[in-house]
C-alpha cells in the first residue's frame, strides 16, 4: 500500500499544515546588513533607505516604496535603495515593474545574492519555475551557505518533476539547517514521488517530530518570512538616523477624569493576583466609534471609563453592571472580542 504524505501530524494546526504543504516553513537567519557604503552616498539617501526598511518591517510596503524611490533619486550610487525598490514592488504585487527593477539590480551588481534571490521569488510567484531555478541557482553560487535558497531549488525542481535533483537540493539544505521543516516535508514528498517509500517515511517522521516539538519555525507567504534575503536591505553608516531629541511625558489622568488606584496588597496571604499588577483593555462598549477604557485589579474592582471625546473619560462602571451586589473576586486581565 502506498502511503500518503498529505496528512497533518497530530497537534499541527490546519494553517501550518497548509503552509508546509505549500513549502513555506523553515528557520530564519538574521538579514544581512550592507556595510559597503559608497563614498558619495549621501546621509539623506541612507536615512530614506533605512526608513523604507522600517516601513517594510511595519507591513507598509507602499510607503516604503516611495521612500526607496526618493533615496534612489537623491543618490543613484546607493545600490540597496534600487534593490529595495524591487523588493517593495514585489511585495505590492506589481510584478512587471518589480521584474524590471530586479533585473536592473542583477545587472548593476551581478554578485548580489539578495537581488537574484528576490528575482527567483518573483519568477516562482508568477509560475515561471525554470526562470526561478536559474535565479536561485545564481543566489546559491554567490552564497552557498543560505539554506533557504537551497530549499527553493529543491521545491522548484520537484515542481517540474525533477525529483532526483530536488532530493539533492533538499539534502544540501538540511545539511546546513537540520530544523528546516519545509525541506523535510519536501524531501519526503520527493522520495515518495520517486518511488522510495522507506526514505519518504523516514523524513515524514522527522517532519512530524519537528512540527510537534516546535523546533522548526513555520513561516508564511508574508513579507520577511521567505528567508533573510527576501527582506529589504538596510545600510550601515554614520548618521543614518535623525539627531536625538528629548521626549518628556506627563500624566494627564486626573484632567481626563481617570482615577484608578491599583490594589497593591493582597487581602489574604495566599492571594498572588494583587502582586501581579493591574490589567486594562481598550474597548468600544457603546459603539460610538471611540475607545473606552476598562481597568482591572484596582481597589474598586472593575472600572469602566467611557470616552466622552476631547480627552475626557467618565466612570460608567455602575451603568455597565460591574461591581454589582453579589459579584466578588479578583481580576487581573481582560480580552476584547466581537
Amino acid at each position: 500500500m502506498k502511503m500518503k504524505l498529505q496528512r497533518a501530524p497530530a497537534g499541527l494546526p490546519l494553517v501550518l499544515a497548509l503552509m508546509v504543504s505549500l513549502g513555506i516553513a523553515g528557520c530564519q537567519r538574521r538579514a544581512p546588513v550592507n556595510t559597503q557604503r559608497s563614498p558619495v552616498s549621501s546621509t539623506e539617501a541612507i536615512q530614506l533607505n533605512n526608513r523604507g526598511v522600517a516601513e517594510m518591517n511595519r507591513g507598509k510596503a507602499a510607503e516604503a516604496l516611495e521612500l526607496f524611490r526618493q533615496a534612489w533619486r537623491r543618490d543613484s550610487s546607493l545600490f540597496p535603495a534600487r534593490l529595495n525598490e524591487g523588493i517593495a514592488l514585489l511585495n505590492t504585487q506589481q510584478f512587471d515593474e518589480a521584474r524590471e527593477v530586479l533585473l536592473d539590480a542583477t545587472h548593476r551588481q551581478p554578485d548580489s545574492a539578495r537581488a537574484w534571490y528576490n528575482l527567483g521569488i518573483l519568477y516562482r510567484n508568477t509560475a515561471q519555475p525554470d526562470a526561478a531555478i536559474e535565479a536561485f541557482q545564481q543566489a546559491t553560487r554567490i552564497d552557498p551557505g543560505d539554506a533557504d535558497a537551497l530549499y527553493f531549488m529543491g521545491q522548484l525542481n520537484a515542481q517540474v518533476m525533477r525529483y532526483e535533483q530536488a532530493i539533492t537540493w533538499y539534502e544540501r539544505c538540511l545539511a546546513l539547517d537540520g530544523f528546516h521543516v519545509s525541506a523535510e516535508f519536501g524531501l519526503a514528498r520527493a522520495y515518495q514521488l520517486s518511488g522510495n517509500d522507506d526514505a519518504a517515511r523516514k523524513h515524514l517522521d522527522r517532519f512530524d517530530q519537528l512540527t510537534q516539538s516546535k523546533l522548526g519555525k513555520p513561516i508564511s507567504l508574508t513579507y520577511g518570512e521567505q528567508g533573510p534575503y527576501s527582506t529589504a536591505e538596510p545600510v550601515a553608516g554614520e548618521a543614518t538616523a535623525p539627531a536625538q531629541f528629548g521626549v518628556r511625558f506627563s500624566s494627564a489622568a486626573e484632567q481626563s477624569g481617570l482615577r484608578f488606584e491599583p490594589r497593591m496588597q493582597p487581602d489574604h496571604p495566599d492571594h498572588i493576583l494583587p502582586l501581579l499588577g493591574a490589567g486594562a483593555c481598550f474597548i468600544d462598549f457603546d459603539k460610538d466609534g471611540r475607545s473606552d477604557l476598562l481597568l482591572l485589579g484596582g481597589m474598586r474592582g472593575v472600572v469602566l471609563y467611557r470616552n466622552a471625546g476631547g480627552g475626557q473619560f467618565t466612570d460608567v462602571s455602575e451603568r455597565a453592571g460591574f461591581n454589582a451586589a453579589g459579584i466578588t473576586g479578583e481580576t487581573l486581565e481582560c480580552t476584547e472580542g466581537d
